[in-house]
């Protein structure tokens, strides 16, 4: 174990302080973040690891509808709700066109990118893209 405890925190929660020299002083001085305030509960995180995966402002709808229920071949139901964006997934294999449940899109896994639980696919037309991420995985922020 490190006798440092920063070095047992994940970078992902950190926080990101900006410095400038106050000429007056002589001393940094912290700046005010540029970065929109996040409301409490507006981030979606990994309910395996707790690295955010995305924020529910990325929501869309797809097909009429944000939430959709599938089956996929083997009979496992997945209960997916659609994102524009989901920084917190890597994409894992090739895309296929194989028992895609969005027509006219390919689709490729999509697992967490700390711990490697897979969370979802990301689906690609030739007008749009977006991940299909299995809600129940999913856990909003605190």
């Amino acid at each position: 174990m490190s006798a440092f405890p920063w070095q047992r925190c994940s970078p992902a929660r950190l926080p990101v302080v900006t410095l400038k020299l106050d000429h007056a002083t002589g001393r940094p001085v912290a700046v005010p973040s540029a970065r929109p305030k996040r409301r409490r509960g507006d981030g979606l995180v990994c309910g395996q690891c707790g690295l955010t995966i995305t924020d529910r402002r990325e929501a869309i709808t797809v097909d009429g509808s944000h939430e959709h229920v599938f089956e996929n071949p083997y009979g496992v139901v997945f209960r997916l709700g659609c994102f524009r964006q989901a920084p917190g997934c890597a994409l894992v294999g090739p895309a296929t066109e194989a028992y895609t449940w969005f027509a006219g899109h390919t689709w490729a896994m999509a697992h967490c990118r700390r711990c490697g639980v897979h969370l979802g696919w990301y689906y690609q037309g030739s007008d749009d893209s977006f991940f299909g991420l299995i809600l129940n995985r999913l856990v909003e922020s605190s």
